[in-house]
């Protein structure tokens, strides 16, 4: 292959158009095939297979290095196929359509347990990374497979205190790996871990009354299972892969999964086997110390030269490894919550994470952080500090106004003149100080600008609508909570939203306010299933409390609004969110809330709605007990409130009229129940109100 020729190739590659006068050879049909689109022909093809095939050398699991000719010819077909790849990557990803071709490799691995059991894990954690969790777990499985790994979530008999007399059930996981596993020189360890380095030091647990590991006695495992005979106490040691693999089942089930206790348990036994001590039983408050110096041991190995550089990156990309900035935050805030507040403000001040630091300020009680800007800018250099965004310095200005409540209006003004006037973090802060101090004009002022670069945060929608009513503005009070409930929002930007708040539900699943904000998002783009999901959920940590009678009320009408059972003849489960809204008042909402007329009055039409008359009626006739009118004492006087229960009576009436004539019980007695509501309301209430207009009703 001449120059001219490799030229015209690289053109043709460039610019997409293939030129008839580059001539034809194997090289140059593989050229065409990647300029054409068809990229299955040249990945699957003999150059591809050779290149991209096995290393035969025992230490090295990356493409074949023993290829090591350098012609320009060998090097035009390598940068062909790097076309190949990226091209490819860029058709699934961003241009479509989906690849006429199943994988850059599976059939040339198939034969090398340990390259193919990597394949799969690492396209199972690309799945994870983008959040396909059933795809990532259905790729860790296959890698088991390949790897010949063998596992199984068991049971077994043990204690885990020093006080236990009875042995309990333990959830364990027994594995044992295929593969071999080789000898590394220089351990005197017989297990290493997945990152390729000696596992680090367990530290000891001190506690007195757990003990220092779970002793098991004997394994539940099945009969027929292969993995019966292993000792649960003393399991043999894991290859770094198998270790990988676990340890990315475990975290599929943090990832799908609430963070709860449950959680943790479960994941406790992939930790285990996956050898990664750092992060065991972290989440308890008996084990949570050691679990934070255990995290703070790895981080001290980083550094150290106990295994060769190219053995720790062997299984790097087979790992969702943390990079050493998260271990480091994740150590300085473990540090924070158990009061060692010093530590934790070294690593975030290295890491220059002010908003931290100036927490940790702020838990010593200290308030002379004029170093906040100054650190944060003394580690730049003189062309980092020229290009240092303009955001991150007013961010830091705000911060120091949060620390000097006497310098804080000049701190808050500093970052909105530095952002710009684009920080809406300053003018909330501001608006906040004004209204503090009762200066309500001026913080009308600077609450207004923060809602208008803010329009989603509810909190200075309400403080602005308070300000306003201090100042006895009302028509703009009511405009600005008008504006809180109705702000002109792009559907996009919902959407974008309801996205958000779902995926940070996975790290905050105990966290109302994100529920409660989830629902309301949910709502206004038409997800009304996930709306009923959230406010089960605000109802389950709140109570009566947490019940937003108005959005009930819109999911039963949102089901209601479709035809009956009984006009349609169909099933009730085959409307949207029919069988969601059900399970809300049903399970949720009605064992927890017993005195409100809304919420018997929304299942009552529910109810309706399936033609469940007596069960229609009854819900009525709570509503009606708990409403103005069944809980007026006799001798009442307020006229507004006996007006008000004047309409709890009609609507009992209309119940009982409409659907007593439909119930399986006797006829008459709606009737005589129907009366007997009218004349009690009315013999309670006529020493006061019998001369109103309204008493002919």
């Amino acid at each position: 292959m001449t120059a001219p020729q490799i030229a015209l190739i690289e053109t043709a590659l460039l610019t997409g158009k293939w030129d008839s006068d580059i001539g034809m050879s194997e090289a140059t049909d593989l050229a065409k095939s990647v300029v054409d689109g068809d990229f299955g022909a040249a990945l699957r093809g003999p150059f591809a297979k050779k290149l991209f095939a096995p290393s035969t050398d025992a230490n090295d699991t990356h493409f074949n290095t023993e290829i090591t000719t350098y012609s320009l010819e060998d090097d035009t077909i390598r940068l062909i196929l790097a076309v190949a790849c990226l091209h490819s990557f860029i058709q699934v990803n961003w241009t479509g359509p989906e690849l006429d071709f199943e994988s850059r490799w599976s059939p040339v691995y198939a034969s090398n347990p340990e390259l193919a059991g990597r394949l799969e894990l690492e396209q199972g954690l690309l799945q994870h990374f983008i959040s396909q969790d059933k795809l990532a777990a259905e790729y860790f499985i296959k890698a088991a497979r390949s790897t010949g790994l063998e596992y199984e979530l068991t049971g077994a008999l043990g204690k885990r205190t020093k006080f236990q007399t009875n042995d309990l059930s333990q959830l364990i996981l027994l594995a044992e790996s295929k593969l071999k596993i080789e000898e590394q020189p220089n351990s005197s360890s017989a297990e290493l871990s997945s990152t390729g380095g000696q596992v680090p030091e367990t530290l000891a647990l001190n506690d007195d009354t757990l003990l220092e590991q779970t002793a098991f006695t004997s394994s539940s495992a099945s009969a027929h299972s292969q993995l019966a005979r292993l000792d649960p106490s003393a399991q043999p040691a894991l290859h770094p892969l198998d270790q990988s693999i676990l340890l990315a089942m475990c975290l599929n089930i943090k990832n799908t999964s609430p963070v709860h206790g449950l959680t943790a348990e479960q994941m406790t036994p992939y930790v285990s086997r996956g050898n990664l001590a750092s992060i065991k039983l972290a989440n308890r408050t008996r084990t949570v110390e050691r679990a934070t110096l255990q995290l703070q041991a790895l981080i001290e190995q980083m550094p150290t030269a106990d295994a060769p550089v190219a053995e720790r990156l062997r299984y790097a990309h087979a790992l969702p490894l943390p990079s050493k900035w998260e271990m480091e935050k994740e150590l300085a805030t473990r540090f924070l919550s158990l009061g060692a507040v010093r530590s934790a403000l070294d690593i975030f001040e290295r890491l220059e994470m002010w908003e931290e630091v100036v927490k940790c300020w702020q838990a010593m009680e200290r308030r002379d952080m004029d170093v906040v800007l100054a650190r944060g800018k003394a580690g730049t250099t003189d062309a980092r500090r020229a290009n240092m965004d303009l955001a991150r310095e007013a961010k830091l200005w705000c911060l120091l106004g949060d620390l000097e409540p006497e310098n804080a209006a000049d701190h808050y003004q500093r970052a909105w003149t530095v952002s710009g006037q684009t920080a809406g973090r300053a003018m909330r802060s501001l608006g906040g100080y004004h209204f503090a101090r009762a200066e309500y004009p001026e913080a009308i002022a600077s609450l207004k600008k923060a809602v208008g670069i803010n329009p989603l945060l509810s909190r200075s929608w309400f403080i602005l609508g308070c300000a306003c009513m201090r100042v006895e503005d009302w028509a703009e009070a009511k405009a600005d909570d008008d504006a809180k409930d109705t702000a002109a929002v792009p559907f996009e930007n919902k959407l974008l939203a309801f996205r958000a708040l779902k995926q940070g539900l996975r790290s905050a699943y105990e966290n109302w306010r994100m529920w409660y904000n989830y629902m309301i998002v949910a709502v206004e783009v038409g997800e009304l299933s996930e709306a009923c999901r959230a406010l089960g959920r605000v109802i389950e940590h709140r109570g009566a409390e947490g019940l937003d009678e108005d959005v009930l009320e819109l999911l039963v009408t949102a089901v209601t609004r479709a035809p009956t059972t009984e006009e349609t003849e169909g099933d009730a489960s085959d409307v949207g969110c029919y069988a969601p809204v059900k399970h809300l008042l049903e399970d949720i909402v009605l064992p927890r809330i017993s005195s409100s007329p809304r919420v018997f009055r929304a299942y009552a039409r529910l109810l309706v709605w399936e033609c469940r008359w007596d069960d229609a009626l009854k819900a009525s006739m709570d509503a009606y007990r708990c409403s103005t009118a069944g809980t007026m004492e006799r001798g009442e006087t307020d006229i507004k409130k006996w007006r008000e229960a004047i309409p709890d009576v009609e609507d009992i009436v209309d119940a009982l009229q409409n659907f007593g004539p439909r119930s399986q019980g006797d006829s008459v007695n709606w009737r005589l129940q129907a009366r007997s509501i009218v004349r009690t309301f009315m013999g309670k209430t006529k020493d006061s109100f019998e001369d109103e207009p309204e008493w002919g009703k």
